[in-house]
């Protein structure tokens, strides 16, 4: 060796030491490529909750007492049918309504959520007596349900705004407490 290169020695093998290092590394994360991260589908978080079911069938009290279904095509949508009739059996009514649910709201250790939901709706009434007659109206309810995960039961509340715009004209609010069982 020259004596110009002995003093250079140590800083010479320091930096061959770290480009062999730096080439091995690249060469490792680059051969045998990665393999892509498969990622679990993740789980309806509703379906989840209810146990499952995709739709339910529950009572209905309040202002038209009766039957409810609910059925959930998505996550987001939901849409409803009720048969119902007034305390006094004078009349029979039924409305669909589509109902938008936003994100559920869940308690700390995400077993227990909280949905509302908002929609837009049509009612038939029909009413019998000494003077008949059929109402047609636009509803739109506001509703407000618990999931507890595992449980098939929903517990809900309703309030609708109700636009009567036949055979009479005007406007109401319909309330009503139920449960929906999902199947």
């Amino acid at each position: 060796m020259t004596p110009t290169l002995l003093p250079r020695l140590p800083a010479l093998l320091v930096l061959a030491a770290s480009l062999t290092s730096s080439a091995t590394a690249r060469a490792q994360s680059v051969w045998p490529p990665p393999a892509p991260a498969v990622q679990a589908p993740r789980p309806d978080e509703l379906a989840d909750l209810k146990a499952g079911g995709k739709a339910g069938l529950g009572v209905a009290v309040g202002s038209r007492p009766g039957i409810t279904f609910r059925a959930w095509p998505t996550r987001a949508f939901a849409f409803g049918v009720q048969v119902g009739s007034t305390w006094l059996l004078n009349t029979v009514s039924a409305d669909v309504s589509g109902q938008y649910v936003a994100p559920p709201a869940r308690n700390g250790a995400g077993s227990v959520a909280g949905l509302f939901a908002v929609g837009l709706g049509l009612r038939t009434q029909v009413w019998f007596g000494d003077d008949p007659f059929v109402e047609l109206a636009v509803r739109l309810p506001l509703g407000f349900s618990v999931l507890v995960q595992g449980w098939r039961l929903e517990p809900f509340v309703e309030a609708a705004p109700v636009f009567v715009f036949y055979e009479n004209r005007g406007f109401g609010v319909e309330g009503q407490v139920g449960a929906r069982y999902y199947f």
